[in-house]
């Protein structure tokens, strides 16, 4: 929600006591339906929606209809559009433009909020215009679809979000504007940010609690009164504010399309409350994958999901590492990951992933964890690496790792990819980023043969495959390669194959040529 600040409502605030003064000093019910109108009016300026939307419906003539009724049922309405309820936003607009089909504003604001719900109930939207318009302000004007998906008891952590029918891989989860976030994208500022907002909003506007303290809340000991209205004052513990923010907020780029550029820069991130996403638990092999454009949060299927199917999303991203990654996860959230990866990685002996971090670490170190780009790099600086990565392959048990992710080679593969590529030596850099699909679990044939088109890694793999930018960059530089070699064919299956993955990751069809800005 857009806040106003500063002298504009400092003078609001004079006019909602001047006129809670007059009604006081009244008892003309005509009287009072005009000064509950302009109430309302300022009400909206400050983004006070529960109490325009009280005023208006309070200025209605409950006696007998007056020719300025179409004003309280305009004023409800907006009052409603900006708390995104846009079905009850249109029965009172709907009304306002019956009673006044001549005004402009209020066949602008009709025809808004049947464009919202239109949004809501196709799940279409002009994504294009989205990543225009968020250039200019980060609060997007849209609709949330939500219907693909509802919340049920889920057996890992009390309740999840669950497919409410087939979602095919690409397809659209979701679409959700953001319940609270504030503009601000330094990461030093932006936590509190997004408590005050919070903690201001559910003051100013107490139906927000229904939404918000519903979130989990880490298990903070409540009283019962929050959210409860004691002396026209709603009650906030701030803590709790706090707690449920901690738990459940979201950081969010601009737009995921400006920020798989390598020049963008990453950490300036806002962060923000999304409430239905918010019940969707985590998983490191999660079946959706986020994106963002301002402040909506775009869910999409990264690969088929059946009816009745629960729903996961990688909280943060994911460490190679299992014991790592869990440390971070029992840390921020209190849980340890039972995804198919960490539950199959929990089989693994203590001594291998010993010594798969000891390879890791000199792989790293040997390449100064630096990717190469176009450089031509010797072959005595790539042998080394490439012995390791064997090496680090080999320290994958086969019982334990059959069909899962083996996410510490991801490293060493793209390096070498990167180091082939400096030497155009196409056949390893085909052979190196087939590695990085089938070291993200998807699956991909051996080096030396097998028939497979990318297109189908998406739809085709199992239920453990990881999908990341990693994807996107390994399925160019093997179209590249193909092309290097020849085979035309191939080349393009891989770049309709990496346009399809990159749709996940930013949300909806891009330019590759972004990712080299």
């Amino acid at each position: 929600m857009l806040r106003n600040t500063g002298v504009l409502e400092t003078v609001g605030l004079t006019h909602t006591h001047s006129y809670s003064e007059a009604l006081e000093s009244s008892t003309d019910p005509s009287f009072h339906a005009s000064i509950y109108s302009k109430r309302s009016g300022v009400n909206l300026i400050l983004g006070r929606y529960d109490s325009a939307k009280a005023d208006a419906l309070k200025s209605l003539n409950s006696d007998s209809p007056s020719p300025h009724d179409w004003k309280a049922h305009y004023n409800a309405g907006r009052a409603l559009y900006g708390l995104c309820k846009y079905s009850e936003a249109m029965t009172h607009l709907a009304k306002a433009l019956e009673l006044n089909p001549s005004n402009s504003s209020v066949q602008r604001d009709h025809e808004r909020c049947a464009a919202r719900l239109r949004e809501e109930q196709t799940g279409e939207y002009d994504f294009s215009a989205m990543l225009a318009s968020a250039q200019k302000s980060v609060h997007i004007d849209c609709g949330s679809f939500l219907s693909n998906t509802y919340v049920g008891t889920s057996p890992l952590h009390g309740r999840g979000l669950f497919a409410a029918r087939d979602i095919k891989a690409g397809e659209i989860v979701f679409v959700e504007k953001a319940t609270l976030m504030p503009n601000q994208y330094d990461p030093a500022r932006s936590s509190a940010a997004l408590y005050a907002l919070t903690v201001r909003q559910l003051c100013e506007n107490p139906s927000l609690s229904e939404t918000l303290l519903d979130l989990w809340d880490g298990g903070y000991e409540r009283s019962g009164k929050e959210g409860t209205i004691v002396d026209g004052v709603p009650v906030i513990d701030v803590y709790l504010v706090e707690s449920i923010r901690i738990k459940n907020c979201f950081s969010a780029p601009r737009s995921t399309f400006e920020d798989t550029r390598p020049s963008w820069p990453s950490h300036r991130q806002a962060r923000g409350l999304w409430a239905h996403a918010s019940y969707m638990n985590h998983a490191c092999v999660a079946n959706t994958m986020r994106s963002f454009i301002g402040d909506v949060f775009i869910s999409r299927a990264t690969r088929d999901i059946k009816a009745g199917e629960e729903l996961f999303q990688q909280y943060v991203p994911v460490r190679s590492l299992p014991d790592v990654r869990n440390k971070q996860f029992k840390d921020g959230w209190g849980f340890e990951c039972a995804c198919a990866l960490c539950a199959g990685e929990r089989r693994s002996s203590e001594a291998a992933l010993a010594r798969r971090k000891e390879l890791l670490a000199a792989v790293e170190k040997l390449c100064n964890k630096k990717l190469p780009r176009k450089e031509i790099l010797p072959e005595s600086t790539i042998r080394p690496v490439e012995k390791l990565a064997r090496q680090l392959e080999e320290a994958h048990e086969a019982d334990v790792y059959d069909g899962l992710p083996r996410l510490t080679l991801i490293y060493p593969c793209n390096w070498l990819i990167g180091a082939y590529r400096g030497h155009k030596n196409h056949t390893k850099v085909i052979r190196y980023a087939k590695k990085v699909l089938r070291n993200f679990g998807f699956r991909v044939p051996e080096e030396d043969g097998g028939e497979w088109d990318p297109r189908e890694i998406y739809s085709k793999s199992g239920n453990a495959t990881l999908m990341t930018v990693h994807v996107v960059a390994a399925l160019r530089r093997m179209a590249e390669a193909y092309e290097g070699l020849g085979q035309k064919e191939m080349a393009k299956r891989c770049i309709e194959a990496a346009k399809f993955g990159y749709m996940m990751v930013t949300g909806f069809e891009n330019d590759l040529s972004n990712l080299d800005k």
